[in-house]
């Protein structure tokens, strides 16, 4: 008897967790965020200067350079802007300038697994609306990447 209450409640929690990791974005004023609409690009800083230890001195040179904040990730301490990705069809108007042509990059939400050939990252990543992909890091995850 005392075994079966253990299960019940570990199977329990168990079920718990998985219901509540697997929970979709909150609503907000009744409008629900796609995976497109709230996905961010990353670019390292070009303008900061010295180790990163505040995400406020990160983030205000990140707006100088045109993007929308910025934050100090990892232990290397760079500074990394992050921006608002935005959809292809959207991008299309603009004119490549200094700033527009540093490269982004976004995991992407399509590519399941271990990423091994970065021939199909980009495959995958060119249909999620992104110019290339590559595999990355120790984790060897799918990031894609286009021209900010």
């Amino acid at each position: 008897m005392e075994g079966s209450r253990r299960m019940f409640s570990t199977v329990f929690i168990l079920v718990l967790l998985l219901v509540a990791i697997g929970t979709g974005p909150m609503v907000a004023e009744g409008k629900v965020a796609t995976k497109e609409e709230s996905r961010t690009c990353e670019s390292l800083s070009t303008k900061f200067k010295g180790f990163c230890f505040r995400s406020s001195s990160c983030a205000e040179a990140c707006q100088k350079e045109g993007f929308m904040g910025g934050k100090c990730p990892g232990f290397r301490l760079r500074c990394t802007c992050t921006k608002k990705w935005t959809s292809p069809m959207v991008a299309e108007g603009k004119v490549a300038t200094k700033e527009t042509s540093r490269t982004c990059e976004s995991l992407s939400m399509k590519f399941k697994g271990l990423c091994f050939r970065s021939s199909n990252c980009a495959n995958i990543c060119e249909k999620e609306g992104f110019k290339g992909g590559k595999c990355v890091g120790f984790r060897l995850r799918c990031t894609c990447t286009k021209k900010c």
